[in-house]
This record gives C-alpha cells, structure tokens and sequence, in this order.
C-alpha cells in the first residue's frame, strides 16, 4: 500500500516592513498529524517563542518533508505580493510530489493562488485555501511554526546589526521611530522600500529612499 500526505502551508511576515517574508510547507501521514496535535503543535501566534522553537525541531524529525523559502524585501519590492506569495506556495508543493505521493493540500489563505488543483505525480489533488487554516489544520499549524521560526531568527540578526526598535510592522510606533531615525542608514535588502509607510518617512527631511 502506497503511503498517502497532506502538505500543508502557511506563511509568516507577510505585512511586516522590516526583514524577509518566510514562506513553508510540510508533508505528514494522518499518525504524525494526530502525534504533533498530541504534542501541542498549534497556530503559531498561539504560542512562545520557547514553545515554537522547541516544536520546530520536533516538527522537522518527524514529518516525511518540510520545505521553507525565505523572500527578501527587494524580491517583494518587485513583485504583486499576492502573486508572489502564490507562487513560492505552489513552488512547495511541487517540490514536495517530486518526493512523495501527496492526496490534499492545505493552505491558509493566500488571494494569489487561484488553482483549485494540482498534478501530482499523475494525481489530480485538491488544494484547499481557507481563513484561519492555522487554527483548524496541524499541517498548516506546523508550517506556521516553521515559517515563524525561520523568521524570527532573521529579524533577531536585524536587531544585532541595525538595532532594529519593535516588530517590524507597520503599525508599530516603535517601529516607525527606528525608521524614521535611520532610514538613510538601512542597507536595501532589510526594509520594503516600496510600501506606502515608508514612502511617507522617506518624504521627511534627511531620510531618503
């Protein structure tokens, strides 16, 4: 018997201003999905940062594949985010039926993806994009840790070099300051230059874009 997957995606700093958009994907049979529920694997902004790394390890040892892609803000700068983020989802799951035989995908939303099905490896499988995937899948939960995790770490070597204030989203005012104060000085692969946000401090005398 051919042993069956569901991949399941999710991103994470989809709208932040400062550092990268991570994009992942994971492969696991139904016994490793009720395993990592068991375990406490859930929507990524539902836990720590000590509880997500400590899952982002087991995830990896346990699930048939995982993938993750880290998008840059130059890359987002150039591109319709929606597409973009489409288009490494889909990316992932091609890569994932180059290695197994996978029977659903599961993505929480993403308005770039408008296929309703892929091939894979002669399978037509449905592919699922819904609000709020992260809460109702541990596919999608999973990857939401994952995608989280390699994130944070990028924004935590933003924080050594550049002193990077706050989340990194637009509606943080700590964010926005930091911005504001050194925006000639930010190297052009760390912040989205081209979001309206920045654009409006870039106007400020002495910043510029």
């Amino acid at each position: 018997m051919i042993k069956m997957y569901q991949v399941g995606i999710d991103e994470a700093g989809r709208g932040s201003l400062v550092g990268p958009m991570v994009v992942s994907a994971v492969a696991m049979d139904i016994r490793t999905a009720d395993l990592l529920s068991s375990v406490g694997v859930a929507d990524s902004k539902q836990l720590s940062p000590q509880e997500r790394s400590k899952l982002s390890d087991l995830i990896k040892n346990n699930v048939a594949w995982y993938g993750i892609v880290v998008v840059p803000p130059i890359l987002i700068d150039s591109y319709n985010l929606n597409k973009l983020t489409g288009i490494v989802a889909i990316f992932l799951v091609k890569r994932a039926c180059t290695y197994l035989r996978v029977e659903k995908v599961l993505i929480d939303m993403i308005r770039g993806i408008r296929v309703k099905r892929m091939d894979c490896q002669g399978l037509s499988v449905p592919v699922i994009v819904e609000e709020k995937a992260d809460n109702k899948y541990v596919e999608v939960a999973a990857a939401s840790i994952l995608a989280k995790v390699e994130r944070d770490k990028a924004i935590g070597e933003i924080r050594k070099k550049y002193g990077l204030q706050g989340s990194g989203y637009p509606s943080d005012p700590q964010t926005l300051e930091w911005l504001s104060n050194n925006l000639s000085n930010i190297p052009r692969d760390i912040v989205r230059r081209k979001w309206s946000t920045l654009k409006k401090l870039g106007k400020k005398p002495g910043n510029s874009l």
